[in-house]
């Protein structure tokens, strides 16, 4: 079965044509992100990342950054 990926496209937009950060694109497409890892996987996602932007982002790297911001939200949610 081949996996498509299609919510990915936007991030990977973002990490190779709109933003510097890639704190900033985990943010903004946070829920895409969520989505994929808990249907594909972290290795799926890092593999698809590399075929959709050439880019070798470590999976370890990509993973500190997304709990990062998931501290980052709930930390939010806690001052509401």
């Amino acid at each position: 079965m081949k996996l498509n990926f299609d919510e990915l496209d936007g991030f990977c937009d973002a990490l190779t044509k709109k933003y510097k950060s890639r704190q900033v694109c985990i943010r903004m497409y946070h829920n895409d992100l969520t989505f994929c890892i808990n249907i594909y996987g972290w290795k799926n996602i890092i593999k698809k990342i590399k075929e959709k932007t050439g880019l070798e982002i470590k999976q370890i790297n990509l993973q500190n950054q997304y709990y990062r911001e998931i501290k980052k939200l709930a930390l939010k949610a806690d001052k509401k």
